[in-house]
């Protein structure tokens, strides 16, 4: 007795992938603002603090 038939499998298979594409989105989210910080770190550093 097979677990899924055709229609079943297709949706496993959409589930698996939009999982896998909203976390390669929240893993590149969070490396970008991560990589936007310090590059906001760096650029704050090289201008002297307003007097």
């Amino acid at each position: 007795m097979a677990l899924l038939d055709a229609e079943g499998t297709q949706l496993v298979i959409e589930m698996v992938i939009a999982s896998a594409a909203g976390i390669i989105g929240l893993w590149f989210l969070k490396k970008r603002t991560k990589d936007r910080a310090a590059a906001k770190e760096s650029t704050d550093k090289q201008q002297p603090p307003p007097s």
